[in-house]
């Protein structure tokens, strides 16, 4: 509360932030700057700080709710034993003037316990910001003061929620906002005078019997803003700003990223053996011998996957997938290299390339690289390829002998980060 006024915080998240390029929508996206956060789990993280929240509503892609219950489980779980608890656990169910039903949770730090709601968003984001307003709004709105706030710009600080909260309660409706550098240019007028110009961010704070007010009469109007406080303008009552930060940056594009880079080295040998099929990169080789092994001894897709673990720093194909384990035995190594692609996933990293060496005497592969290219790139969807090669040794050592296959790789893993 901030003087009797019930302050809820809607956090827009319903974006697929397609620009960046990546499987996943920008605010799910796990980040090292963000100590391996997500920009949503960041905001909800912040939200749980600011003491005056009384309650958040995420409003998310329906495609993508189950990720946000997850992502909001795991950052409670991350805070369950520190000495500023951050808890989470279920409320009762609500139903919002819509129609939309959301499993409540509680959440916040030491005694500012605060309820958290999850409900689906719209075709908008104006759309998706009414529907938070209107779920949440449960009484008179003179009581109210709702902020809004893009999931994507992670770095919100409590000062600035704090600046925020207070000038919406004065005002009645609040930008952070930041002076702009660089000239602007109107391609009509030409350059417009800077010295009036902002850089408008979020959260924007509003009493709310004016945000309601001004939901409604873009609604009746069809006008569609750009933000909320272009909504307040287009009813013709000021919006006043308050000095946002520097550092509240929105992530847009992929330029507004860095990646963290990993490389990843792997080898394996297996020894030819009667009455075994010669399996290679998923594909089945016509020969006379087959690789001896527990699985079914694939030791080009054993090398992809042993380097691509190796990049992550999660140990081996041995650790993960014991030989001693009879669930392997005889396994196709190209469900195995599934697994290890689901890992990478759920720890976002993305493949950028592999190069891969098989060295045998015989046989000869080159007949075959390209199915193999395909079962691996389908399964690890690569950024710039897969390149595999193969080589003899001149006939030395127990490749050149004919005794077995060895094979190399080496992979570029990356992920998305937040400096």
């Amino acid at each position: 509360m901030y003087k009797d006024r019930k302050i809820v915080l809607i956090i827009a998240a319903a974006g697929r932030g397609t620009r960046l390029g990546h499987s996943l929508p920008k605010q799910f996206i796990k980040m090292d700057g963000l100590g391996d956060r997500s920009p949503l789990q960041k905001s909800i993280l912040t939200a749980g700080i600011v003491k005056e929240i009384d309650e958040v509503i995420v409003v998310t892609n329906p495609e993508y709710i189950d990720l946000t219950y997850e992502q909001i489980a795991e950052e409670a779980d991350a805070h369950s034993s520190s000495v500023a608890k951050f808890e989470v656990k279920e409320a009762s169910q609500s139903l919002g003037k819509d129609g939309l039903q959301s499993k409540g949770q509680i959440f916040g730090r030491g005694k500012e316990l605060k309820k958290l709601y999850v409900i689906e968003g719209g075709s908008s984001r104006q759309e998706s910001t009414s529907r938070g307003i209107k779920f949440a709004l449960k009484g008179n709105p003179n009581d109210y003061i709702f902020l809004i706030h893009d999931a994507a710009r992670p770095n919100a600080s409590p000062e600035l929620y704090h600046r925020v909260i207070e000038a919406a309660f004065e005002k009645g409706a609040v930008v952070p906002a930041i002076r702009v550098k660089d000239t602007i240019r109107d391609v009509k007028k030409g350059a417009l005078d800077r010295e009036i110009l902002r850089a408008v961010q979020t959260p924007q704070g509003f009493s709310g019997e004016i945000i309601i007010s001004a939901i409604n009469n873009a609604e009746e109007k069809c006008f569609v803003g750009t933000d909320e406080g272009s909504l307040v303008d287009f009813m013709g009552l000021p919006v006043h700003t308050v000095l946002g930060s520097e550092s509240n940056i929105k992530i847009t594009n992929p330029e507004d990223l860095s990646k963290t880079v990993c490389v990843g080295s792997g080898y394996d040998v297996h020894a030819f053996v009667k009455n075994r099929r010669l399996i290679l990169g998923g594909v089945d080789i016509p020969f006379e011998k087959g690789l001896l092994g527990h699985s079914d001894a694939d030791v080009l897709t054993h090398a992809l996957m042993d380097a691509i673990l190796g990049a992550m720093g999660e140990g081996d194909i041995g650790l993960l997938f014991p030989d001693t384990d009879p669930e392997y035995e005889g396994v196709s190594s190209i469900e195995l290299l599934k697994r290890v692609s689901e890992l990478m996933n759920e720890k976002f990293y993305t493949l950028e390339n592999a190069d891969i060496t098989v060295i045998c005497q015989f046989p000869k592969i080159r007949p075959y690289i390209d199915g193999m290219k395909k079962n691996l790139e389908d399964i690890l969807d690569p950024k710039n390829g897969i390149n595999i090669k193969g080589t003899t040794t001149e006939r030395l050592g127990f490749e050149g002998r004919g005794e077995g296959i060895a094979a190399s790789a080496t992979v570029l893993l990356s992920k998305l980060s937040w400096d």
